[in-house]
């Protein structure tokens, strides 16, 4: 059996929708290092604004539980960000929502700011880095926020027990 040569290429565009193919994702691009620099630019002045703040030292001092009641947080910012119903508005800012039959329909707009935000809204990975960013700055920021984030790693703690207790009824019951 002969082996595939290594040096050719095949072009994803040769459907003969070539331009708009290579033109979205140019698209995608450009927006999406629009947004690694809003990232960094956002990290760059929130540290600062915490070190200035809190000083240096306080970003030393956190304690690993503390780390944790950030990541429970964390995963509870991603989860209302992404999946609940809860902020389903906000999601639906960056999406082309249209009603058929009585059905909403939810689809990602072709290009732009609105698309990239949609892609980010849909990627839980992607929203995780923006939230955990946003859950530290504001712990570190004052004793209001630490209310907050501890307020949001109660209602992850919860949730997570409603899971575990929802699946262990659940399988207890067909036993």
């Amino acid at each position: 059996m002969r082996e595939p040569d290594a040096d050719i290429r095949i072009n994803p565009f040769d459907d003969g929708a070539s331009a708009t193919a290579a033109h979205d994702l140019r698209q995608a691009y450009i927006w999406n290092a629009i947004a690694t620099i809003m990232f960094l630019v956002l990290a760059f002045f929130s540290f600062q604004y915490v070190a200035r703040s809190v000083g240096f030292a306080a970003l030393g001092n956190i304690r690993a539980l503390e780390v944790f009641v950030m990541a429970l947080a964390t995963y509870r910012v991603v989860r209302l960000m992404t999946y609940d119903k809860i902020l389903v508005f906000i999601r639906d800012w960056f999406l082309d929502v249209a009603i058929l039959d009585g059905i909403v329909v939810r689809t990602k707009p072709a290009w732009g700011f609105r698309r990239e935000v949609a892609e980010l809204l849909e990627c839980a990975w992607c929203t995780g880095v923006w939230a955990a960013s946003f859950v530290v700055f504001i712990y570190l920021l004052s004793d209001i926020g630490r209310v907050a984030v501890i307020v949001l790693a109660v209602s992850a703690f919860g949730t997570a027990m409603q899971l575990v207790v929802r699946r262990y009824v659940t399988e207890s019951e067909h036993i």
